[in-house]
């Protein structure tokens, strides 16, 4: 894809270093920065959804792992049909030339659904189950973080609202490479990365309904099921993740278990370069 193709505008740039200066003298931890810039980014090419995960390849599995950490302008009903679908196993198929295209280039990049979907989102199982949470069609940018992980933020458009420009895709893509924080700070230790990929996907959307705070009769109603299985689910996650509440957990994944930043260990392994 041609950088250049579309110079970015002057009052491009002004929005772009407002947001920035804005956010640099905000008060709050990096969540509450984080969530102030994506939400600002939304504003400036005209999205209202957004989420930031972990994203995890690893060659025993064909379909991607991710884990919702944060996300903006979701209900949770919608919220739950987003992990849904990010869960299915046509995720895979879906993904794949982006998954090519991180592998070739191994750095940041940012993609638009139209720059890499070969027409298998519309009518499959999880573009339905994307319409169910208010989304027709997004930006992915993604950061690698080593050879198995990355940090992935989406920004989404709902039905009716058209396509994101080149023009758009260019302005979160200088935003979301060049805020470094926003990939390294609150990642859950490396002992929890490594052991997501081998919990159940059914328990991946209870994973995510789980890191955004929501009450067990919450859940229940949710996925309609029993309390007492979403108990056995529950307990599941905790023993497989090796806590013993919701807030522990929650602390594991969205704080980084309170030492704010990723490991040296795994930092080494980050490549900065990008696209």
């Amino acid at each position: 894809m041609n950088e250049n193709s579309t110079p970015t505008q002057e009052d491009d740039v002004r929005q772009i270093v407002r947001l920035l200066a804005d956010i640099a003298i905000l008060n709050g931890d990096h969540t509450t920065k984080k969530i102030a810039l994506l939400t600002g980014l939304c504003e400036l090419i005209g999205a209202k959804k957004w989420v930031w995960v972990l994203r995890i390849d690893t060659p025993e599995k064909d379909t991607p792992t991710f884990a919702g950490y944060l996300n903006g302008g979701f209900t949770t009903e919608e919220f739950l049909s987003l992990s849904t679908a990010g869960a299915h196993p046509q995720v895979s198929e879906i993904e794949a030339p982006m998954k090519k295209e991180l592998e070739h280039k191994k750095c940041h990049i940012t993609l638009r659904l139209e720059d890499y979907d070969r027409g298998l989102w519309q009518g499959s199982e999880v573009g339905e189950l994307a319409k169910q949470a208010g989304v027709a069609t997004f930006i992915s940018s993604t950061r690698p973080m080593s050879d198995t992980t990355a940090s992935t933020v989406v920004i989404y458009r709902a039905p009716g609202e058209g396509t994101f420009s080149e023009r758009e895709r260019r302005i979160a893509h200088i935003i979301l490479t060049e805020v470094g924080w926003l990939h390294t700070l609150g990642w859950p230790e490396k002992q929890y990365i490594e052991t997501l990929p081998s919990l159940p996907k059914s328990n991946m959307v209870l994973l995510s309904l789980l890191l955004q705070g929501h009450s067990r009769k919450e859940m229940a109603e949710l996925m309609k099921l029993s309390p007492h299985t979403i108990g056995s689910y529950i307990k599941a996650i905790y023993k497989h993740f090796d806590v013993t509440s919701q807030p522990m957990l929650m602390n594991r994944f969205i704080y980084g278990d309170g030492h704010d930043v990723i490991s040296h260990e795994f930092l080494e392994q980050n490549t900065l370069k990008t696209d």
